[in-house]
């Protein structure tokens, strides 16, 4: 069983089903959860109604659900959106959101490879890896909604 909590939004769906297997459970369990947090937003282990009551106490003790700190927002005129994210790690993620005139929206993430008090300094596009997703709200529930079917942009 693991020592420390875990923080479930540093899961992919793999290492998730690894992670309560791990915990004696089922790998559908992980699945399941994924889905509530990124389906539904949800991130109390009790709102879980699908879930043994065991394995939702057992969430408790060894598991979390840590969402980035926005640091910084910037909306322009346009209706594009900037936020700068600070993760638990302390590195950072530039995101933007870019509105087409139809839902869902285009999003660019791009997590900073260095640490947060040298993010502002670097360049643009060195040192980091972009991911995009296709979001309809902000970053404070960017897990939420995500729709990973959406044709990906080529660039930030």
């Amino acid at each position: 069983m693991p020592t420390a909590r875990t923080n479930l939004l540093d899961l992919d769906r793999k290492a998730m089903e690894a992670f309560f297997q791990v915990l004696g459970h089922k790998a559908f369990h992980g699945r399941n959860v994924l889905k509530w947090i990124h389906k539904h937003g949800v991130t109390d282990f009790e709102a879980m109604t699908d879930l043994p009551k065991a394995l939702r106490a057992t969430l408790r003790d060894v598991a979390e659900v840590v969402v980035p700190e926005v640091v910084l927002e910037q909306p322009a005129v346009d209706g594009t959106r900037k936020w700068l994210l600070e993760l638990a790690d302390g590195q950072r993620i530039e995101s933007v959101l870019i509105p087409d005139g139809t839902a869902p929206r285009s999003a660019c993430r791009r997590r900073s490879a260095v640490p947060s008090t040298a993010a502002s300094a670097r360049q643009p596009g060195r040192g980091s890896i972009a991911t995009f997703a296709s979001v309809r709200s902000s970053p404070r529930s960017g897990w939420r909604g995500a729709d990973r079917r959406a044709p990906s942009p080529t660039s930030c």
